[in-house]
C-alpha cells in the first residue's frame, strides 16, 4: 500500500538535536514503519533533545522563511534603487523570486522545486558572503555586515535546512513505499 500526499502531510517527524560542538548541532531523524501504511517516529534511549515536527509545520516554516527573506530583499531594493540602480534591481528580482518561491514550497510541488530553491538560496548566500570581503570581484570593496543582512541570511539558512529536511523526509517515504 502506498502513501498519498494527504497522508504524508499528516505525519509527525522527530529530530534528535545533539550538540556535536559548542556552536553546532546534529540533526538526526529516526523513523520506524508503523502497522498499516504510515510512518511514525520512535524515540530511542539515546540522550538528547527531541523535537517533534508535523510535516505541515515544516512546509509552512520553510515557506515563511523564504517569504520573509523576499520581503526584506524588497525593502533593500527600495533603499538602493535611487542610489545604485543595478543593486536595486538585483534586490528587486531576488525579493520577487523569493516571494514567488513561497508558492512551490507551501504547495509541495515536488523535490525538484526544493532543490532549485536550495540552489538559488545558496547562490544568494554566496553573493552576500563574497561582497563582505575587501577587494571582491563584485563591488571592489568590502560591504559592511548589518542587522538586516544578517537577518536575511538567517532566514535563508533556515529555508535551506527546512527544505533539506523535507527532501530527507521524501526520500525515507519513497524507501518505505518500495518495501511495501
Amino acid at each position: 500500500m502506498s502513501l498519498d500526499k494527504h497522508t504524508l502531510k499528516q505525519e509527525t517527524f522527530a529530530y534528535d538535536i545533539s550538540p556535536i560542538y559548542p556552536l553546532g548541532y546534529k540533526l538526526q531523524a529516526e523513523e520506524k514503519k508503523k502497522k498499516g501504511d504510515s510512518i511514525s517516529i520512535q524515540k530511542n534511549d539515546v540522550n538528547g533533545w527531541y523535537v517533534m515536527l508535523d510535516v505541515n509545520t515544516l512546509i509552512y516554516a520553510a515557506g515563511a522563511c523564504t517569504l520573509i527573506a523576499g520581503i526584506l530583499h524588497l525593502s533593500l531594493a527600495s533603499n538602493f534603487i535611487g542610489m545604485n540602480v543595478p543593486v536595486g534591481v538585483f534586490f528587486l528580482v531576488a525579493g520577487i523570486v523569493q516571494i514567488f518561491w513561497t508558492l512551490p514550497t507551501v504547495r509541495s510541488w515536488g523535490k525538484i522545486w526544493n532543490y532549485i530553491g536550495i540552489g538559488g538560496t545558496i547562490i544568494l548566500i554566496i553573493i552576500w558572503t563574497i561582497t563582505r570581503y575587501p577587494d571582491n570581484p563584485i563591488t571592489g570593496r568590502g560591504l559592511p555586515v548589518n542587522s538586516i543582512g544578517v537577518t536575511v541570511e538567517v532566514f535563508q539558512i533556515a529555508f535551506i535546512i527546512l527544505c533539506a529536511l523535507m527532501i530527507a523526509r521524501d526520500r525515507r517515504t519513497i524507501g518505505v513505499n518500495k518495501k511495501q
